[in-house]
């Protein structure tokens, strides 16, 4: 059990220092935009990024996933593994998606300054096994880590539909709901597409806000030419897979790349007649063994414990 702190918290205790972080922070989070083209953010989702980078190491594990995003697509391209030519919109959306894919972990589309600390806070405690059952519900976990703040946080919470005797899973499988009613408000500068991709990410777990399926795409489609929904496909699974492969690797008591595959290819037993799914996971270990994943920001990754 511990708790996930953002670079504020890992830097030091001092005025100077917090305000030293949130300013790289915003910083590294208008030099993301610029290059994945976006250069008139809505305040809101800056707002939202930079509160999950000053009270969490969710922003890292975005970074990590973009840069893991774009590095397998490539080996996809340069292989001719997609079968079709991705245009450079349907990347560059790919990319927005892989970045944008957490923002959920802020709380609900409405919610307030406090609601989305409170959100931040509890996404940042991160229960491991075999504690899963000893802390399976909300109050488990905000009576053990915030004994100080439980009330609190309680009516923090109830502003977002979180209640006490709710599951952590379901609190858990909220953030991809929560991602796709942020990004909806913003068709004009996040694409329904990219918003597609970012909100589908956990829809091996069943959570599908744009109610797409979770099913292999069969092979049949490309040839009867519905190449589009096959590069969705794609997009949203190569997002899945990296994920589930970077939360296994950081964070799941520090797993090793052969543990972290080994764990991919057991939850996706059941796509095992997939290639597309195959061909990801080959590419995520062909990858991962030359640490050619994520090599740009693997070494800005954090973990603390309290």
């Amino acid at each position: 059990m511990n708790t996930e702190l953002g670079i504020a918290d890992i830097l030091g205790d001092s005025v100077e220092d917090k305000v030293k972080s949130k300013e790289q922070i915003r910083l590294d989070i208008f030099s993301k935009l610029a290059e994945l083209g976006i250069e008139n953010c809505p305040d809101e989702i800056i707002d939202r990024l930079l509160l999950i980078g000053e009270h969490s190491g969710f922003n890292i594990d975005s970074e990590m996933v973009c840069e893991a995003f774009g590095n397998v697509l490539s080996v996809f391209e340069t292989k001719k593994l997609v079968g079709t030519h991705l245009t450079s919109e349907q990347k560059g959306e790919g990319l927005l998606a892989a970045f944008l894919h957490d923002i959920g972990k802020s709380g609900p589309s409405l919610a307030s300054l406090e609601c989305r600390l409170s959100v931040i806070k509890l996404f940042s405690v991160k229960i491991e096994k075999p504690d899963i059952d000893k802390y399976k519900y909300v109050d488990d976990a905000l009576k053990e880590f915030f004994p100080n703040d439980y009330d609190k946080t309680v009516v923090d919470l109830l502003e977002a539909g979180v209640t006490p005797d709710m599951t952590m899973r379901d609190f858990w499988n909220k953030h991809s709901w929560w991602t796709h009613d942020i990004l909806l408000k913003y068709p004009n500068v996040i694409s329904s597409r990219a918003d597609l991709i970012a909100s589908s990410h956990h829809i091996s777990d069943g959570e599908s806000p744009c109610g797409v399926s979770e099913d292999e795409v069969p092979q049949e489609s490309k040839v009867i030419g519905a190449l589009e929904h096959y590069v969705d496909f794609l997009e949203e699974r190569i997002l899945m897979l990296i994920d589930k492969y970077q939360a296994a690797l950081t964070r799941e008591g520090g797993s090793t790349h052969e543990s972290a595959i080994s764990y991919l290819k057991g939850i996706f037993k059941k796509y095992e007649k997939g290639s597309v799914t195959d061909s990801i996971i080959e590419t995520i270990d062909e990858l991962g063994k030359t640490d050619s994943l994520f090599p740009k920001t693997k070494s800005k990754y954090h973990k603390n414990t309290v």
